[in-house]
């Protein structure tokens, strides 16, 4: 299991929910990637955190954004957002929902910030593959995106999808790049 094969999983659970956009691997809150966003048809932008061991779970508490700030602090209210991350008609755009998706049996709810949610994946169930183990609340100063925010969001769906699907759409490309076909042994095209 790894964290692509998690991604997509996200993806299709997306489907038929209330969203109307899915982007695996963003850069697009905060200072850092997020391992999936997903935009709700009300507006609203949910993050999922995909976890895949104990220790890089707890790595994700001491991220920090512009190098000074905790992720999680900010996340959930302990800290104001510092003023540079703010648009002064927009304000911060910060995730409505937060949750952490792991393997079923490696988090325990009590592990979690009481403003993350916690999603068990079982990659043995080929459909509804997740359990809520846990619900978080919203997140305090959440807005909507604006049509500008959208429309870059969307523009990033679509490489980052891309990127995702590449290996099974296309089974000839591999990791450093397409490889050559070849019809013979000699290697010939």
């Amino acid at each position: 299991m790894n964290e692509a094969t998690i991604q997509k999983a996200l993806y299709w659970r997306a489907r038929g929910a209330n969203c109307i956009l899915c982007i695996p691997g963003a850069m697009l809150l905060l200072d850092g990637e997020q391992d999936f966003l997903q935009v709700t048809t009300s507006g609203y932008v949910h993050e999922f955190e995909i976890k895949l061991t104990r220790a890089d779970f707890k790595a994700d508490f001491k991220k920090t954004s512009w190098g000074k700030w905790k992720k999680h602090e900010l996340l959930s209210g302990t800290v104001e957002p510092p003023w540079r991350m703010t648009n002064e008609r927009d304000g911060i755009l910060l995730p409505r929902m937060f949750w952490f998706v792991a393997p079923t049996g490696l988090l325990f709810a009590e592990d979690t910030p009481e403003h993350a949610g916690l999603l068990e994946f079982d990659g043995e169930k080929r459909y509804d593959p997740f359990t809520v183990a846990k619900r978080g609340r919203p997140i305090k100063g959440a807005r909507k995106l604006t049509a500008k925010e959208c429309r870059r969001f969307s523009r990033s769906m679509g490489i980052r999808m891309g990127d995702l699907w590449a290996h099974d759409a296309a089974p000839w490309v591999v990791a450093d790049g397409p490889a050559q076909a070849t019809n013979n042994s000699n290697g010939v095209l």
